[in-house]
């Protein structure tokens, strides 16, 4: 999958009509580097490191080869003076 654009719209509570700006709605992939297990070679060579999630990405595009995975966080700024409720939205 090339350039998947990742978009989302407001979300709306329809109990009290109000409204989490798409703005406030953010997407980061998740990305990883090979970190040691241990700092002296206990292991064996092929598993003397491994790939963990290192850093966030933020992303509106992304692209993903054949057969892979990619983990997205979405992140919502609630705002402080918005009512509980029920929001509806779509990604």
């Amino acid at each position: 999958i090339n350039d998947l654009t990742l978009d989302v719209s407001d979300l709306k509570d329809k109990k009290s009509g109000k409204i989490i700006s798409k703005k406030d709605i953010n997407f980061s992939l998740v990305k990883y580097s090979e970190k040691r297990l241990a700092p002296y070679p206990i292991y064996p060579a092929s598993f003397a490191y491994a790939r963990m999630e290192d850093y966030l990405v933020e992303a509106k595009k992304i692209s993903i080869g054949s057969k892979k995975l990619q983990r997205i966080l979405t992140e919502i700024h609630v705002p402080l003076n918005i009512p509980k409720g029920i929001y509806n939205g779509k990604i």
